[in-house]
C-alpha cells in the first residue's frame, strides 16, 4: 500500500486524528500524525502532545533511567528477555506484576517481557518470551504468542541494539501507591542502519489498585530520520486474544517527531475512561473565586470562569477549558479562539466546581467585547461537547486603557497656598475605555518622593472630604492619579511643588514663603503652636459629584467623559453621577 492510499485508510479508522505539515531533520517531507482517538471496544483512548493541550506532558513524565535501572540483556538482534513486575498493573481489564496490597488480588501473572525490537508483553502463565515478530504488519496482531499476551507495540519494528552505546533498563520509579514501570532502549538502531542511530525510546505503565486501569505512556527522543519516525512502525496496544485494540499509528512517517511548536520530543498516552458531561452552572467573575458578574460587566485584563463539572467515572478529578473569541466572531467546531484551562494542580473532585483564568494581554486580545463557552474534561485528557455560557452577543467588555491624566489645578508649582486653608483642585479625567466611575488616588507630603506621604494612596470616594496637613517644613508636594471602571491607573499627575503662607522661622531658601506676605504671621503662629492646617480636599466619586471654588466645575455626561469648565461666579455645581 502506498502512503497516500494508507493515509486515506487512516482517516477513515482514526476519524479523530489530524494531519499537520512536518517532518524531522532529514527526513523526507511527509504529513505529521497528531491525532487523539478511540474509543476502541473496551474504552481505551490515547493521545499525544501535538498541539494537544490535554495531552500529555514532555517535561513532567520523562525520566531517564540508563544509569539507575536495572539493565536488560537484549544488546543484539531479535533478542528477548523478561523479568518479575513488582507493582501491580491492569490492562484490558486483567492484572499482571506484583500485588502488594495484601488484598489477595488476582494476578494473570507476574512476568513482563521485553524485545530488542521495542515492543512488551504482558505473559501468559508458562509463556516464554520471543522477539518475533519483528516485521511491521498492522493491529491486531494474530499470531499464537501475540494472541496469548497483552501486546504494548512502543515501536515494533526489526530494531537492533548491537551499536556500542546501546543499552536496555528497566526500574521502577515513585512510591505506592503511584508508581509506575518504566522500561527504556536507549541509543538504540534499527537493523541495517548500521548501528548509527541513536534513538531513545520509553515506556511507563502506572501502578493500579486492582479496579482501575494503568496508563501507559510512550516517549521517543532522537528522532533524525524517517525510519525512526516510524514509516515502517506499529505503534499501539492490543489486548489478550486480540479482544480489542488500539492502534496510533502503522507505517506512518512523522508519528514520533517532536513537536514543531515547543520542540518537545513527542510523547503519547493511552487511557481508559469515558469523557466527562458538559459543564452546567457557568459563571464568570473579576476575582479568583468571587461572586459572578452578569453579561456585560467591564473587566481588566483578568476574568475567571467557573462551571460545575461531573463524570460518569466517580473518581476522576475534572476541570474547565474556555474558548474566548471577540463577539462579532462565531465559534466553530475547532477550536478558533484563544482557550484557558483549569491548571493540573487545581484539577476538583467530580461534581465540583472548577475554575480557569484567562488574562487579557493584547495578544492576541486586548480591550473590546468578547464571548466564552466551556467544556469539561478530567485527568484522563476526556472532554465534553462544548457548552456556551449565554445567548447575548457580548458576555464582557474588557478595558485596559488608563485615563487620561489628572491634570493639577491648585495649587499650582510654586504657588502659595491662600490664607485660612485651602483646597486641592485637578481637572477631571478622560476615560477611553468603556464609561463608567473614574476614582482619584491622592498623595501629598514634605518631601517629592512620597515615602511614607501624610496623605497615603488615599482614595476619593466621597462627595467631599477633609485633609489636615502640617505647615512646617516647607514646601509641600502634592499628586494624583485616576483609576476606571475595570481597575486601570493613569500615571501620575507631575508633582506639584507648593508653599504655605506661613513662616517658622526656618530658611529654606527659595522654599520659604517672603516676609510679610499676606497671612504670614497667622501661618507662623499656626505652626508655632505646632496646629495643623487644614485643607479642604475636592473628591470627584460616590452618586454626586460636588466642586467648589470659584474659577472651576466640572460636568460628566452620561457617557462618562470628563471635562472641565470655567465658571464666571463662584458657587458649588452638583450633578448625578453616571455609574452605568
Amino acid at each position: 500500500m502506498n502512503r497516500t492510499t494508507f493515509l486515506a485508510a487512516a482517516a477513515l479508522l482514526f476519524p479523530g486524528a489530524m494531519l499537520l505539515a512536518g517532518a524531522p531533520a532529514g527526513a523526507e517531507s511527509a504529513p505529521m500524525m497528531s491525532t487523539q482517538g478511540g474509543p476502541d471496544t473496551y474504552g481505551y483512548r490515547f493521545i499525544d502532545n501535538i498541539n494537544e493541550t490535554a495531552g500529555p506532558s514532555y517535561t513532567e513524565l520523562w525520566q531517564d533511567i540508563s544509569t539507575s535501572g536495572t539493565q536488560l540483556a537484549i544488546q543484539g538482534d531479535d533478542v528477548a528477555t523478561s523479568f518479575t513486575c513488582p507493582i501491580l498493573i491492569r490492562f484490558y481489564g486483567q492484572n499482571w506484576g506484583t500485588d502488594t496490597s495484601g488484598a489477595a488480588i488476582p494476578v494473570v501473572s507476574p512476568l513482563v517481557g521485553v524485545t530488542s525490537n521495542c515492543f512488551l508483553r504482558l505473559l501468559g502463565p508458562g509463556q516464554a518470551m520471543t522477539a518475533y515478530p519483528y516485521g511491521d504488519g498492522a493491529l491486531p496482531r494474530t499470531d499464537a504468542n501475540n494472541m496469548a499476551s497483552g501486546l504494548i507495540a512502543v515501536f515494533l519494528d526489526d530494531m537492533d541494539g548491537r551499536g556500542a552505546n546501546d543499552s536496555a533498563q528497566w526500574e521502577v520509579i515513585g512510591t505506592a501507591p503511584s508508581r509506575r514501570l518504566v522500561v527504556q532502549w536507549t541509543n538504540w538502531g534499527w537493523f541495517g542502519g548500521g548501528q548509527q542511530t541513536d534513538m531513545t525510546i520509553q515506556v511507563q505503565i502506572t501502578e493500579s489498585d486492582g479496579t482501575q486501569e494503568s496508563e501507559i505512556y510512550f516517549s521517543y527522543q532522537g528522532v533524525t530520520d524517517d525510519r525512526e519516525s516510524g514509516n515502517s512502525a506499529t505503534i499501539g496496544i492490543q489486548a489478550v486474544n486480540a479482544t480489542s485494540f488500539l492502534q496510533y499509528s502503522f507505517n506512518t512517517a512523522n508519528s514520533t517527531t517532536p513537536d514543531p511548536t515547543s520542540g518537545d520530543p513527542r510523547v503519547l498516552r493511552f487511557f481508559a475512561g469515558q469523557p466527562p458531561n458538559p459543564p452546567t452552572g457557568l459563571l464568570q467573575a473579576a476575582d479568583a473565586g468571587g461572586p459572578a458578574r452578569p453579561v456585560n460587566f467591564i473587566s481588566d485584563a483578568t476574568v475567571y470562569f467557573r462551571g460545575i463539572v461531573t463524570d460518569p467515572d466517580t473518581g476522576d478529578r475534572v476541570g474547565l477549558e474556555v474558548e474566548i473569541l471577540p463577539s462579532a466572531t462565531p465559534f466553530q467546531t475547532d477550536i478558533t479562539g484563544d482557550t484557558a484551562r483549569t491548571a493540573a494542580a487545581d484539577l476538583v473532585p467530580n461534581g465540583g466546581e472548577p475554575e480557569a483564568l484567562y488574562t487579557f494581554t493584547g495578544s492576541p486580545f486586548g480591550s473590546g467585547d468578547y464571548q466564552w463557552r466551556a467544556r469539561s474534561f478530567d485527568a484522563n485528557g476526556n472532554t465534553s461537547p462544548w457548552a456556551t455560557y449565554d445567548p447575548a452577543g457580548t458576555h464582557f467588555r474588557v478595558d485596559l486603557d488608563a485615563s487620561t491624566i489628572p491634570e493639577p489645578v491648585y495649587p499650582l508649582q510654586d504657588k502659595k497656598a491662600s490664607a485660612g486653608g485651602d483646597r486641592f483642585v485637578w481637572l477631571l479625567s478622560e476615560d477611553v475605555g468603556p464609561p463608567g466611575p473614574i476614582r482619584y488616588e491622592f498623595q501629598a507630603h514634605d518631601n517629592a518622593s512620597f515615602v511614607n506621604p501624610l496623605a497615603a494612596d488615599t482614595v476619593v470616594d466621597e462627595a467631599q472630604g477633609i485633609l489636615v496637613l502640617p505647615l512646617s517644613p516647607d514646601p509641600f508636594f502634592w499628586r494624583v492619579r485616576a483609576t476606571d471602571r475595570a481597575g486601570n491607573s493613569s500615571p501620575w499627575s507631575p508633582t506639584i511643588r507648593f508653599y504655605t503662607k506661613g513662616d517658622d522661622g526656618i530658611d529654606h531658601a527659595a522654599g520659604d514663603a517672603p516676609d510679610g506676605s499676606a497671612g504670614c504671621s497667622a501661618g507662623h503662629a499656626q505652626a508655632s503652636n505646632g496646629v495643623l492646617f487644614l485643607f479642604r480636599l475636592l473628591v470627584l466619586t460616590g452618586a454626586r459629584a460636588t466642586l467648589a471654588f470659584s474659577r472651576y466645575s466640572a460636568e460628566v455626561t452620561m457617557e462618562g467623559r470628563r471635562h472641565a469648565r470655567p465658571v464666571s461666579r463662584p458657587g458649588s455645581v452638583s450633578r448625578p453621577w453616571n455609574r452605568a
